[in-house]
């Protein structure tokens, strides 16, 4: 599957966005990120342990591409879907500086991707604009 071209599918919704399928991609997410928010020089990435050789090539993709790069893990577990863990998350992000250009990626599951819906982080400082995140399952599948 190394030689698929990439398919583009755009979601029509209020905030339409497009997903991107193919092989190979996460190598090229630092490109991808640069072309959609061409102002963002830090990245925060937040993945389940069953993320972490995906994470690995996402941090590298993106350090590649001069980005500045936290990242933070959590294990796939229910006790991690907590208000504390999220919080803990959102104190990360704030520590790093994040402002509206920086962009947060979640790769998996749980609690990763709780980051972006949490209004708590809109009172105070604008979510970065590009939220991508990466199911295992579907990561799997390619």
């Amino acid at each position: 599957m190394s030689d698929m071209t990439p398919i583009t599918v755009r979601v029509n919704v209020a905030s339409p966005y497009d997903v991107v399928v193919g092989a190979g991609l996460l190598a090229h997410v630092g490109e991808r990120v640069i072309a959609a928010v061409p102002a963002a020089r830090r990245a925060f990435v937040v993945f389940d342990d069953a993320c972490e050789a995906y994470a690995q090539q996402v941090k590298r993709s993106l350090a590649g591409a001069g980005f500045e790069v936290h990242a933070e893990s959590f294990a796939s577990s229910e006790e991690n879907k907590s208000n504390d863990s999220t919080d803990y998350l959102l104190l990360q992000v704030a520590r790093a500086k994040f402002d509206r250009n920086d962009v947060i990626i979640a790769l998996g599951g749980g609690i990763a991707p709780e980051i972006h819906r949490q209004p708590r982080w809109h009172r105070d400082r604008p979510l970065p604009p590009v939220r991508i995140r990466l199911q295992a399952a579907v990561l799997n599948s390619l």
